[in-house]
Parts: structure tokens; sequence; C-alpha cells
């Protein structure tokens, strides 16, 4: 009999994303549709110029990901001020997550950010040290966060230099709290460990 459960991608309650591509220095709102036959469509939207956003660095969250493709990523967060949890595997990399209201210009939903680029984890470490340093004068309220510009970061490595961009943030007003961002601390997250790859294949084997 049929199992009843849903099939099809991209379903599910979650917050959608936006994402910063450290390699371009572009923020992107990742976006997805669903056509008229059920398929779905995933179009990344620039919203470099002119981003804004009212960033959640209340209740942010550090700890680890696993990007893998094909895969739902790999988190093992808790929020900032908790012990970093135990690294689930050698393939996790460090990094945050928060939450962020956009700008009107640049689509004016709520959107999860985070990444584990050494270059945007650096920026937001240093934006979080502003709103620490201006949380006292606006309690209560939260940040509106603008990127200002780009900070190209060279590295070399393996005989090639490659260079990433990292975003540079500037507070620029406090607000009340959007409704849309809830008031509840985000618990920690922790997900499967992704699965194992297939044993190969001895060809004897009947299923």
């Amino acid at each position: 009999m049929a199992l009843g459960l849903n099939t099809e991608a991209g379903g599910g309650d979650f917050t959608p994303v936006a994402k910063y591509d450290a390699r371009a220095g572009r923020f992107f709102r990742i976006d997805r549709t669903q056509d008229s036959a059920g398929n779905w469509q995933t179009d990344d939207v620039d919203i470099t110029t002119g981003f804004q956003a009212v960033m959640d660095l209340e209740n942010i969250q550090i700890g680890w990901v696993l990007f893998a493709a094909g895969l739902a990523p790999s988190w093992s967060t808790v929020p900032l001020g908790q012990p970093l949890p135990p690294k689930p595997s050698e393939l996790h990399k460090q990094c945050f997550k928060l939450n962020m209201k956009l700008g009107k210009s640049s689509g004016g939903d709520v959107r999860e950010f985070a990444s584990q680029a050494k270059a945007v984890i650096g920026a937001v470490d240093a934006l979080h040290t502003a709103y620490e340093a201006g949380k006292k004068a606006n309690a209560g309220k939260l940040p509106v966060v603008a990127m200002t510009g780009t900070t190209a970061i060279k590295t070399t490595g393996k005989g090639q230099t490659s260079t990433n961009y990292a975003p540079v943030f500037e507070i620029k007003s406090w607000v009340d709290r959007p409704a849309e961002l809830s008031t509840d601390a985000a618990p920690a997250q922790v997900s499967p460990p992704p699965p194992p790859p297939p044993p190969a294949d001895d060809g004897d084997a009947e299923f």
C-alpha cells in the first residue's frame, strides 16, 4: 500500500535562505518556486546593491555544518554563549547561523543566513562585536545592518593564490524586533549525520 508520505523536494516548514558568495563578493536571495506540474525551481536573486536587513544577532547560533552535494545540510549548532558542540565528523566545518528580515528592496521577508567561509565568519564576528557595544543603549531593539563594501582576502596554498571577498557590515540604525522574527531563543540544532557511501557492488547481491 502507499505510505502516504510527501515525496516532493522542497516541502516542509523551513526558513528560506539568503547566502553570501565570498568568491564573488555578492549577496543572493535563494528563491524556490513551483510550476504547474509540481516541479521546483531554484533562482539565485542578486540583492547585493542596497542590501540591508534586520539581523537577529541576539539569537545567533554557532557550531558545525556539512554542506554536501545532493544532501540536506548537516547541522550541529547551539546558541552563542553555550559550549561549542562536539565536531560531528572530520568533514564538518565551523559555522554561524542567524535569521534576518530583509529590507524591502532586497525582498522584505525573513531569511536564514549562515556560512562556513572564514571571510564571512570574520565579518559577522566584527558585526557582533559592534552589536554588543550598542545593545545596552538600544535595549530590546535589533540592528539594521547594511553591506557597505567588500575586502579582498588573498590566500596562497599548493602553489596557487585565490581571492575571497569579505563583506563589510555596518549597523545603520536600531529598530524594534519585527513581528516576523520570533522572540524565542533558537534551540540547539543537531541534524543526523550524512549517510555513509554505499558499499562497492560485488555483482553477487540479489537486492
